[in-house]
């Protein structure tokens, strides 16, 4: 339960810097657009003052349709996306296929979990990398317990197989 808590937590830290950096990009259209914070905030429905705390970034819990509406009224578009950062083994499924492929594969194999794509930024990784007795690379492997589209699935491989400089 603590690495759940600490990821939370991280979390929350990550969000209150994500909404600072927000409330910065609202000021500077706001004020780049000559408005006002009490003409944006009456268009918007909420009191100057929230307004306020929101360009600051210290607005508790502000929901995401203000946000929206408040990025619209001074000309921004609010996106939201979300990437994987859990664990590297995400369920006992995947563990489990990981540890089946590894007992079919030879012993000199040395074997690494969730190793990055080699472009700086990029959040992609493989799933398991297997290395020789030299430290060349034999294999790169992406494991999927649960297949839901497989044209999307080729795709994601192709996209890693060619960013990863995998052959």
């Amino acid at each position: 339960m603590p690495g759940y808590q600490r990821r939370a937590d991280r979390e929350r830290q990550r969000l209150r810097g994500l909404l600072s950096a927000f409330g910065h990009d609202v000021q500077q259209a706001r004020t780049g657009a000559g408005l006002s914070q009490r003409r944006v905030a009456a268009a918007v429905g909420i009191a100057q003052s929230r307004l306020s705390a929101i360009e600051r970034g210290v607005a508790a819990s502000p929901s995401l349709e203000a946000l929206a509406q408040i990025a619209g009224v001074v000309g921004l578009e609010l996106s939201l996306r979300v990437f994987p950062a859990g664990s590297p083994l995400r369920d006992a499924g995947h563990a489990a296929l990981f540890g089946r492929l590894r007992a079919t594969t030879s012993p000199i194999l040395r074997w690494r979990s969730e190793v990055p794509l080699p472009i700086t930024g990029d959040r992609r990784s493989w799933d398991a990398v297997a290395f020789d007795a030299s430290g060349a690379m034999v294999m790169a492997v992406e494991l999927d317990t649960r297949t839901r589209d497989a044209q999307a699935l080729a795709r994601k491989l192709a996209l890693k197989k060619r960013d990863g400089g995998v052959e």
